[in-house]
């Protein structure tokens, strides 16, 4: 059982905002095998629609709408069987309606990994490096033709990670995974005017038991560190803490075609005075598999 899509591969993390929106998520992947060698591709979009956000004043309306996609491909060689080693590549664009925080972030990994079917556990490992980019692009002041000069902010880091599948039962499965990815926040600081680096840290864990044949439920519990590089609020480097906790209701509407409802309880504490939230997600979503 993959983990599920409904939850935020980007690496922003959350964040308060005033500002009502709906988000829009779409994600598929696809594998081929060739005898002991594999190649799979996979693709998410999430698009953020706030509801009033022009109602905030420059420069404080970094709530604008967005859209993200991330592209990754893989190719791997089993080298003994249920037993395979694997590269991979990835892309993050993330691109906003005033383009002062459009950025582009790459990942290269390596790691090794075991899929036996006839094995109650399976998983993976890796490591790797990764990039982010800030474009800089000049955009105008609302209402004027005063520009506002975006410009280079670059970050970088090595990256690990790994997840563990747990099969005790056919009915019962067990997730676990840690990663991390960088991204670019649209937070202001002073002297930062167009966005700081985030490097967010994710540890994952969640489980889905099967009713019967056509209805399943699922429980997760997450934690999220995201460290904000060079965003310093009176000498303090800003740290935000989130834990989540969410559930999940599963039916299967006809073959490969499943109907999701869930909900999603988070809360985030940060070192910053102003920046702690809780709020509460109820979603709906289909998954096909073919």
């Amino acid at each position: 059982m993959p983990i599920p899509i409904i939850i935020n591969p980007f690496g922003t993390s959350p964040t308060v905002n005033p500002i009502a929106y709906n988000q829009f998520t779409l994600g598929g992947s696809a594998t081929k095998s060739f005898g002991d060698w594999f190649v799979s591709g996979s693709a998410t979009a999430f698009h953020i629609a706030f509801d009033h956000g022009d109602n905030t004043l420059f420069p404080f309306n970094t709530s604008h709408d967005s859209t993200s996609v991330w592209v990754g491909g893989r190719v791997g060689y089993h080298f003994v069987t249920g037993v395979y080693a694997f590269a991979e590549v990835d892309g993050v664009l993330q691109r906003f309606e005033n383009s002062v925080f459009n950025t582009n972030g790459y990942r290269v990994l390596g790691g090794i990994g075991t899929d036996d079917r006839n094995s109650l556990v399976r998983g993976e490992v890796y490591g790797g490096y990764q990039f982010q980019h800030q474009l800089a692009q000049n955009v105008f002041i609302p209402g004027t033709t005063v520009p506002v000069f975006g410009f280079d902010q670059d970050s970088n880091s090595p990256v690990f990670g790994g997840r563990v599948y747990y099969y005790p039962t056919p009915f019962w499965t067990f997730v676990g995974s840690a990663d991390q990815v960088l991204s670019m926040s649209t937070i202001l600081a002073p002297g930062i005017p167009a966005g700081t680096p985030n490097r967010t840290t994710t540890l994952l864990l969640q489980t889905t038991y099967g009713l019967s044949r056509q209805w399943s439920i699922g429980a997760r519990a997450g934690y999220t560190r995201s460290d904000f590089v060079g965003n310093t609020f009176f000498g303090l480097d800003r740290t935000d803490n989130a834990y989540m906790l969410g559930a999940s209701l599963n039916y299967e509407i006809w073959r490969n075609l499943n109907l999701t409802l869930d909900y999603q309880w988070t809360t985030s504490n940060s070192n910053v005075p102003f920046n702690d939230f809780t709020k509460n997600v109820v979603s709906a979503g289909l998954t096909y598999r073919y």
